[in-house]
This record gives structure tokens, sequence and C-alpha cells, in this order.
């Protein structure tokens, strides 16, 4: 079933408070819109969704429905709140992106399909996607307030079915008080550390090492200000956050 051909599934809108992709938009249709007009997570994502000779082909609504493993996108739009609408014939319904995609596979029932997915702008004044390997990607969200965090969001893409996101541990963030200590940066770096240790997970000790550093160097960022908020590379990689577009100041 060919769905590229319908109009309103290859439209993007963008009003105060959302934006809209047509689930059957092109990456290369959506990175044309530009920084302007998208959230830096998700500008930092869709260039590691696929090879630049698939972007006129591959989707973000076909990345986020891969039914065996979560793929680039799952990250991204978990970090950004994002919505997906499911549509079937006479009946629509809205999903949080954590209820669409679970360990259990997608939340669709027969007959539905994805038809569009909704980001806010919420205002973050820190957004950052770092690819740190075939099989693990890095995004997070912050807003500062009067030298505080006002709002924090840690995922990390794992290419299997599941995302590592540890809501209790944002919650614990919120409200504390910039900068953070070096053994608070230490003890939550770790926390996110040892999840990605799990069985489930098919990462090494490299892997292990680079989710540690990104979630300390962010955090210890967020202290600082924003003319200092400074990419960085782990491992062997090479690829800035600010010089791909996954760094919003």
């Amino acid at each position: 079933l060919s769905l590229h051909r319908i109009e309103e599934l290859r439209r993007m809108s963008r009003t105060d408070r959302h934006l809209d992709i047509g689930a059957a938009t092109s990456i290369r249709a959506i990175t044309r819109a530009g920084p302007k007009m998208l959230p830096s997570i998700l500008s930092g994502c869709l260039p590691a969704i696929c090879p630049f000779t698939l972007r006129g082909l591959a989707t973000l609504g076909g990345n986020i429905c891969i039914w065996e493993v979560s793929r680039t996108g799952t990250a991204a739009l978990n970090a950004l709140g994002a919505l997906v609408e499911i549509r079937r014939p006479g009946k629509g319904r809205w999903v949080p992106m954590p209820r669409f995609r679970s360990a259990g596979g997608l939340s669709l029932e027969r007959e539905e399909v994805v038809t569009r997915i909704r980001i806010p702008l919420e205002p973050h004044d820190v957004g950052v996607f770092e690819s740190l390997g075939p099989n693990l990607s890095f995004c997070a969200a912050a807003r500062r307030e009067k030298g505080n965090i006002d709002d924090i969001r840690i995922v990390l893409g794992t290419g299997t079915p599941w995302i590592i996101r540890d809501r209790e541990l944002e919650a614990e963030l919120i409200g504390r008080k910039l900068p953070m200590g070096p053994r608070e940066i230490e003890t939550t770096a770790n926390r996110i550390a040892t999840m990605a240790q799990s069985d489930r997970f098919p990462f090494n000790p490299l892997d292990i090492y680079r989710a540690r550093s990104v979630t300390a160097h962010f955090l210890r960022a967020l202290g600082e200000p924003s003319t200092r908020f400074l990419p960085r590379t782990y491992g062997k990689r090479k690829n800035s956050l600010a010089r791909r577009g996954g760094l919003d100041l």
C-alpha cells in the first residue's frame, strides 16, 4: 500500500504552538524547511535517519513505524514531546510518542495508519542531537529559568525496541541550581550509563563511555553562558553538534 500520492500526508505547517509534518513527507522535504522552521533536535536528527541518496524516498512516518526496532527518529521525537495522529475510516486519535512506540511494538490497530506527526514548539533554550554510533544517539532538551533547570529531557536512541529515558531522573533535576556541581553531574551521567549497560542493548564499552561523556558535557554546559556552549567529540566521532545543525542556543 503506497501513501506517497496522498497530498494531505505530504504537507507541513507551523503555528506559534506546534509543527505538523505529514507522515509521508520525505526527509529531503523536511530538511529543506530549514532551521528557522525546525526544532534543532529534529534538524540534527534528519541527516542520521538515512543516506543522502535515500532522503527523497524515506519519511519520518516510516522511520518511526518500523515494527522490530526504534530508529533514529523515535528518540528525537520523544525528547520533543511529539504526538502521532492515527486514523482509520471514520475515526482518528492522537497518541503521545512514548505510548505509540513501546517495547511491545506499535500502538496501531487493524486498518489504522499514521497520518501526521505534531511537535509542540515548547520554549526550550537548549536542544541537542548527536549520533554517537551505529545504534546509539543522544537527544536532550532543557529550559533554564533564573539560574535553575525549569525543564529537562534526556533520551538515548538504541536501535532496539526500547529507548533509554529516566523520567524520575528528569523530575529530580528540575529545580536544580545551575551550574550543577561535579558530583551531581557525575551521578547523573553514571545513572544514564548504568541504564545503557542493560543486556537488552547492543552496546560495547566505548558506547557506554560516549553516553556517559555526552550526558556529563550537556549538564556542565547548561550552567555556562550560551556563547560557551561548545560542542565536543566523543571517541572517534569528529562531527560537532553545531556543525551538523544539532545545537540550538
